[in-house]
């Protein structure tokens, strides 16, 4: 586990600031739609600030699998896809134990210290995972809100889990969609002007 950390706990907290910046980008503009008093317009803007925010998780986890690929090739690590779900675990700790305060403050609503560390819990987790809370506040199942049904607070971790993994193995393999990942090679570019 040391290794792990030492190879990739940099990366996951870039993971996690990405996340909060994104958050709070998400979270203003979900407060300006909602003001509004736009239901479209707040969900247009929730699912461009996630777009944006996987568009991250994305460059971030492409990279890593594109540095382990070097590593692979020369014997230093092995592959592992399980790296980008221990990333995933790493980088999203907080998100994941506040949706388990969340789950028990909602389960257990009598006992009065539960209710009030899910109710705390649930803003905090709006706060940082503020790309979604134009989602969450929305009445989208029967006239209750999603932020209100504990099980939101962790499926909403799951798209970053899928692109994590799937940016990794496309970084492992040297496949890109764009061209803007791949880094730029001075001594190429110098002979590609000279011809």
């Amino acid at each position: 586990m040391k290794r792990f950390l030492e190879r990739y706990s940099y990366d996951c907290v870039k993971l996690l600031l990405d996340q909060v910046a994104i958050a709070i980008f998400g979270l203003v503009l979900a407060l300006a739609s909602g003001m509004a008093k736009n239901n479209v317009l707040q969900i247009v803007t929730s699912v461009c600030s996630v777009i944006f925010y996987l568009f991250l998780v994305y460059t971030v986890m492409w990279s890593v699998g594109a540095r382990d690929r070097i590593a692979i090739d020369l014997g230093k690590i092995r592959k592992s896809y399980l790296t980008p779900v221990k990333m995933w675990l790493l980088a999203n700790s907080i998100n994941l134990l506040l949706a388990i305060l969340v789950m028990l403050g909602m389960l257990l609503s009598d006992i009065k210290a539960f209710g009030s560390i899910g109710g705390v819990s649930s803003v905090i987790a709006l706060l940082i995972e503020g790309m979604y809370s134009g989602l969450m506040t929305l009445d989208f199942i029967g006239g209750v809100p999603l932020n209100s049904l504990w099980p939101t607070y962790f499926i909403i971790t799951l798209p970053a889990l899928a692109v994590e993994f799937v940016a990794y193995v496309l970084g492992v393999k040297n496949i890109h969609f764009t061209n803007m990942l791949v880094p730029k090679n001075p001594e190429a570019e110098e002979k590609k002007r000279k011809k």
